[in-house]
């Protein structure tokens, strides 16, 4: 059973990556038009510049909140600045990227892993 498990899922992966090869092989494109695509497609070094450069942005904001006297100000101004700093501490969170697994993706995994092995 273990064998036949490990047969359908070694032809289904086969059968994924020679179709996904034999569509990226094609040669029908005109090479304009590949050409168009690439400078349309936005570069990843400026979308990189952008993030770091926001980043720094609400880093600097989070600073100036902390340098503020909070003593002088009232319940309203303190519960704006308390929301202000959850936001931007979760923009930063957003801009710093990663792979999150969900747990039903971790438990998908482990399930695979264990019948495959």
């Amino acid at each position: 059973m273990k064998n036949l498990l490990h047969a359908v899922v070694a032809t289904l992966l086969c059968l994924t990556f020679l179709s996904t090869s034999a569509l990226a092989s094609n040669s029908s494109i005109p090479s304009d038009t590949a050409s168009v695509s690439t400078l349309l497609a936005p570069d990843a070094n400026a979308i990189e510049n952008l993030d770091a450069l926001r980043a720094a942005q609400l880093e600097q904001r989070l600073e100036e909140i902390k340098a503020m006297d909070l003593g002088n100000m009232n319940r309203d101004e303190k519960k704006a600045l308390r929301q202000e700093t959850k936001s931007i501490k979760q923009e930063l969170n957003d801009l710093g990227g990663g792979v999150y697994i969900t747990a039903g993706g971790i438990i998908i995994i482990l399930l695979l892993l264990i019948l495959l092995f």
